[in-house]
């Protein structure tokens, strides 16, 4: 006879003392408290990309369901599929989002490179938590030919954890490649003898669930038939005591089911259930004192939209089984109206979109307008609301992710329930939780950048400068010059925090005394770039290879006409490029001048015949703060890819690959002689004279520097700069990345045919803001030479931490 439990649960904001009296509870309140990790979302302007284009972007930062307000500053990285960074931004977090950019260069690989961001306080939490989007990135003339053979994965899980014997049993699965792209399967269940207790198929993305009642002294295998051969998975083991714990769905509810007619001692005993989510408790349910079979409707109409995380624990407070849902109510949407104002598909017509939102509530947001007919396709799509809201919570690959929010449907909720029963949690796991085993956090934020250390009085003889003020003089490459001061403490310490700046900047220091103005520093704080300690490689195992696409028709002839297309517009660059340099050559011969007399003092023998680029540092000398070659190099020279840090570094010219397909290294020559990068990066910038970049082929190196060859000439004679003192009233202070304005072109001013408009993103606003007094987001673009339909994607969160996805397709 069944005995049900229906019981009217808390809600999320109701706690009784008794409540919080349990020690499971009280420990997950400090998890709250203390722990609340980060979580990041980006907006692309597009969901692939070729080689020599720009990769737009805005990050979204999020604590818990809020705007993070933890950290100022971002890293992004740009990975190849070996895990090494191929270029790096540090950006600054303004209002709980940062806008970035990335240029493709036109010589990269055809591959799929990884997107990873992080901050400070992310590090604390490990590299699980860190932000990796794949973005495949396509180069016909640069594909690499990858075949590997095809791994089939299974995976095997029983609802809430166990199969007890004698008890009805659910198990969820879930069938992939190496990569985590869904293979369909269908099979059979067998016992130890061979006879059939129950089949299955795949029903959506590789998964599916069946049901049997395993016996005791009993063992399972699946028998798996895929489409490229078939596999036998031994089941978990079942067993012979215990409890079940399952979910039932009758029409739009949802109840829980506890079985505990197989339990054999107090241990294995449910006590009570909590449902948690965002590390907060939003039930409790009482276990112990009904039947051996306790059932009870779960309020999820009450409920916030996330996943629930619901756990069944003993009276001794120890977590026993679990189980997760996805509550969806939509509260967490930001609504509003769009409006297509003016539409026209005419070549360089102006087009004027517009999206009001309902509420007064401040908020950030992002736009992208593409040509729907240029663009290449993919199936693995995601928006805001499946990143913070699904796949940033759980462990492993979800294929897909947007799938489960396009439709609202009993179908996509089925589906999305298999996506719970197959991933596990990946926040902290109760034993964390009841163990207290936290990390320390050790990385903390900066706020911004910072400049901090000691004051002495120069020249320097270990007297501290104690309760003054001191003058600072900031100029910055992307600011005005500005004047503040800043205070000495009793004990000779000063701070300058909320820094904000592109590229570098020069600060000067002075006494605000009538006398005695001259200071000497002693400074301790980090250059913004070493605040960030990369992880190795990327989080998930293997990257899947881009593959060959010169085949399919409508991929391979769209990214050919996008390639040629961004070559002729770096084409066009260069040519600007180089009128504004003939300009400069002109107005400075004696420079060049100088210049030439340098590399004929520095490149002589080999080095002085053939093609490389040279940079010259006695005419040019380079005022910025750079470590080493290596650090000023990132970034500024696009044929080169460099990674590592410290004494350890990875320099690539041009994506050289080798046979077997891996990157080549520079050949390093200091001074003629070859070398490697630890010496090399022990070399301060200030005793570089000259360095030469040139490709493969040169005699002079072992096997002709296959990878290229980076060559560095020190200072000699009198190009010797004298040494200075350890301590300076004025430095360089290394700044964020640069960030480039999106280009937007008002032919109502300007209107060129002779220059083909051949843009695929048609328009790309990361700084759209609404308020109380303006609550309407205004996209106003001009139309391309070719784009007839218009897929217009809007993102972005209010200050409340709601969601705004909006997808429009304009034809």
């Amino acid at each position: 006879m069944l005995k049900c439990l229906l019981t009217t649960l808390l809600s999320a904001s109701i706690f009784s003392s008794s409540v919080l009296a349990q020690t499971p509870e009280k420990d997950l309140e400090s998890v709250k408290k203390d722990y609340t990790r980060e979580s990041i979302y980006f907006h692309y302007d597009k969901d692939n990309y070729v080689a020599g284009e720009t990769v737009w972007f805005k990050a979204y930062l999020f604590a818990g369901v809020s705007p993070s307000f933890y950290s100022t500053s971002l890293n992004v990285e740009l990975l190849n599929d070996s895990g090494r960074v191929i270029s790096r931004k540090i950006l600054p977090v303004l209002a709980g989002s940062a806008v970035g950019n990335f240029d493709l260069d036109k010589d990269l690989p055809q591959m799929n490179y990884t997107v990873r961001a992080y901050t400070r306080r992310m590090q604390n939490f490990g590299n699980i938590f860190f932000y990796e989007k794949q973005l495949q990135v396509f180069n016909p003339s640069k594909a690499i030919a990858k075949s590997s053979a095809a791994e089939t994965r299974a995976y095997f899980l029983p609802e809430g954890g166990n199969m007890v014997a004698g008890l009805p049993a659910v198990v969820a699965f879930k069938m992939s490649d190496q990569y985590g792209t869904p293979v369909y399967c269908e099979g059979e269940v067998v016992d130890r003898e061979g006879n059939n207790v129950a089949i299955f198929k795949t029903v959506h993305d590789g998964m599916g669930k069946f049901a049997f009642i395993p016996q005791p002294d009993q063992s399972y295998t699946a028998i798996c038939n895929f489409p490229g051969g078939m596999q036998k998975i031994a089941l978990p083991a079942v067993k012979i005591s215990g409890f079940s714990l399952m979910i039932q769905t009758a029409g739009d509810k949802k109840f829980f089911i506890v079985n505990k007619e197989k339990v054999s001692n107090d241990n294995q005993r449910p006590a009570y259930l909590l449902g948690v989510m965002e590390n907060t408790v939003l039930f409790r349910q009482d276990l112990s004192s009904a039947g051996m079979l306790v059932k009870g409707q779960l309020p999820l109409a009450t409920l916030p939209s996330g996943i629930l995380q619901l756990t069944v624990f003993n009276k001794e407070d120890q977590p026993l089984a679990e189980r997760m849902l996805f509550v969806g109510n939509n509260e967490f949407l930001v609504k509003g109206i769009f409006k297509a104002d003016t539409v026209s598909l005419v070549e360089r017509k102006k087009n004027s979109f517009s999206f009001t939102v309902e509420d007064s509530i401040p908020g950030t947001y992002s736009v992208s307008v593409t040509d729907v007919d240029r663009e290449i396709p993919t199936d693995n799509r995601e928006n805001i609301i499946s990143r913070l809201m699904l796949t940033n919570d759980i462990k492993g690959y979800i294929h897909n992710p947007l799938y489960y929010f396009e439709n609202d449907n009993q179908e996509s909720r089925e589906y999305l329930d298999l996506v719970m029963m197959t991933n596990g949690w990946r926040n902290f796991s109760w034993a964390q939780i009841i163990s207290k085993n936290f990390p320390g956090l050790s990385y903390k934020d900066e706020n911004y950048i910072s400049a901090y250390g000691k004051a002495y009085y120069a020249p320097r003889n270990n007297v501290m400068v104690t309760n003054a003020d001191m003058n600072v003089f900031m100029s910055s490459k992307d600011s005005s010059n500005e004047f503040f001061t800043v205070h000495i403490d009793e004990k000779g310490d000063f701070k300058i925090p909320g820094m904000i700046f592109q590229d570098s900047a020069k600060m000067s220091f002075q006494l605000n005394t009538a006398k005695n103005k001259s200071i000497s520093l002693s400074m301790y704080n980090l250059p913004l770039s070493k605040l960030f300690v990369a992880a190795p490689r990327p989080i998930y195992g293997e990257i899947k290879p881009v593959g060959d696409i010169s085949s399919v028709p409508g991929i391979s002839s769209t990214v050919k006409e996008l390639y040629g297309s961004s070559l002729a517009r770096l084409s066009q660059d260069d040519e600007k490029r180089l009128i504004s340099l003939q300009e400069i050559r002109l107005a400075s011969v004696k420079a060049k001048s100088k210049t030439s007399i340098v590399q004929q003092r520095y490149l002589t023998g080999l080095f002085s015949t053939g093609y490389g680029k040279t940079l010259d540092f006695i005419t040019y000398p380079e005022s910025g703060f750079y470590r080493n070659v290596f650090e000023y190099l990132k970034g500024r020279e696009s044929s080169l890819s460099i990674s590592g840090s410290g004494s350890e570094y990875f320099i690539n010219y041009r994506a050289t690959r080798s046979l077997a397909g891996g990157l080549l290294p520079m050949t390093i020559f200091i001074d003629g002689v070859q070398s490697d990068t630890y010496y090399a990066a022990t070399i301060p910038m200030r005793d570089i004279a000259v360095v030469q970049i040139r490709g493969s082929g040169f005699v002079g190196a072992e096997g002709g520097g296959a990878g290229g060859v980076l060559a560095i000439f020190t200072r000699k004679g009198g190009d010797i700069l004298a040494s200075p003192r350890d301590n300076l009233s004025s430095l360089s202070i290394e700044g964020y990345a640069t960030v480039k304005e999106f280009f937007s072109p008002d032919y109502s001013v300007n209107n060129n045919k002779a220059v083909p408009d051949n843009r695929t993103t048609l328009y790309w606003n990361p700084y759209l803001e609404t308020s109380a007094e303006n609550k309407t987001l205004r996209i106003p673009f001009y139309n391309s030479d070719h784009a007839k339909k218009f897929r217009v994607t809007l993102t972005g969160m209010n200050a409340e931490g709601k969601l705004l996805y909006m997808e429009k397709i304009i034809e």
